[in-house]
């Protein structure tokens, strides 16, 4: 271990949450300043939310330019941090997906993964930033001939690509992604979930569960995340792929015999209960008529799966401009708030440890 676990992280949850009481004996000056605290390092620079770990948070203040400039920070100590800029500038026409990495029980230091991605080819790179080092390394520079023709490394090169907005997480210290293949390729056959380790290689690759047969629904992946200490994936069933097999057979079975509306789609919850053996087990389904009272639904544009609580068996929804939990115990949908913004949102657990790896303080 690198510190003394100090404080332990203390769990934020929503509307109904018995943490709600805690929160409420804070001094008013306090929670006015911590959120005053966030507010002002947002507004230098313009910076933009990018993700969220363990009570740290993953700014950039360089959006608006080609060359990132990423700060960290936990607003629950009031500590941050610029991380020193890459000494690699991508080209102009790739774009760039950051992840951060932080386990304050085991570190207290934190990691960042960024991947340079052309739009035709994939990721052509991995970049990754370690605190503990105060030094960025690099795929193609720093990475060994073995590390760089591992044979999962091929992920990179095909026609598929990272899905930042359907989230990330970070589990017993690997980071999971979302990888969308886009069809047949010489790794990957579908969507898969990537599982990398903090210097960016590839450690892992996972199949994706499917609760429908593939001939007649296709399964899109919706969402990756963390609870109660295991991983969980969110898929569903788009519905404009479903054919009537029971048709008569001079009906070709590529025509879509049933409309949308006829067909009540659900939203399926998994959960890897054995990495080694990469056994999905199907914790929950609910119709879209039972959470947003309409047989089907569009993700990403009628609603998206934001998160899921880190304790509960709850999931958290964006339904066009509201704030939905799902409890799948008591199965109760609740509106919690109106969302005039969803761009950037992100669920936050406050950790109350101070870091050294955070060498500046409000």
């Amino acid at each position: 271990m690198d510190c003394p676990k100090g404080n332990a992280s203390a769990a934020v949850g929503f509307p109904n949450d018995p943490l709600l009481e805690i929160i409420s004996c804070v001094p008013f000056r306090s929670m006015c300043r911590f959120k005053a605290t966030f507010l002002l390092l947002l507004a230098e620079a313009g910076a933009r939310l990018l993700d969220t770990c363990h009570g740290l948070f993953l700014l950039d203040r360089g959006y608006n330019s080609d060359t990132p400039s990423y700060v960290v920070c936990n607003p629950g100590t009031e500590q941050w941090v610029v991380v020193p800029e890459s000494d690699q500038t991508p080209p102009p026409d790739n774009g760039t997906s950051a992840y951060l990495m932080s386990n304050p029980d085991v570190s207290c230091h934190f990691d960042l993964i960024q991947f340079e991605i052309d739009v035709l080819a994939g990721v052509t790179s991995v970049h990754t930033y370690s605190s503990k080092t105060g030094a960025w390394t690099h795929s193609e520079s720093d990475w060994s001939l073995e590390e760089k023709q591992a044979p999962w490394e091929g992920w990179r090169y095909q026609s598929g690509s990272l899905v930042p907005e359907r989230k990330s997480t970070v589990v017993n210290g690997m980071l999971y992604l979302i990888c969308d293949a886009g069809g047949d390729g010489p790794v990957l056959d579908g969507d898969h979930l990537i599982a990398m380790a903090a210097q960016g290689n590839m450690r892992e690759l996972i199949t994706l569960p499917f609760q429908m047969q593939c001939e007649k629904f296709n399964t899109l992946s919706d969402f990756v995340g963390q609870s109660q200490r295991l991983l969980h994936y969110v898929n569903h069933a788009k519905p404009e792929d479903y054919v009537d097999y029971d048709a008569p057979d001079d009906q070709s079975a590529k025509v879509h015999t049933k409309d949308a509306d006829d067909v009540d789609c659900e939203l399926s919850i998994w959960v890897l209960k054995d990495d080694d053996t990469q056994e999905w087990v199907l914790k929950h389904s609910v119709s879209f008529l039972h959470l947003f009272e309409e047989k089907s639904c569009q993700a990403g544009v009628d609603y998206n799966v934001v998160d899921i609580h880190p304790d509960r068996d709850m999931v958290f929804f964006i339904w066009h401009d509201q704030l939905i939990s799902y409890d799948m115990c008591s199965k109760e949908v609740l509106v919690l708030h109106t969302i005039s913004d969803t761009y950037g949102f992100a669920s936050y657990v406050p950790c109350f440890s101070e870091s050294p790896a955070l060498t500046n303080k409000f």
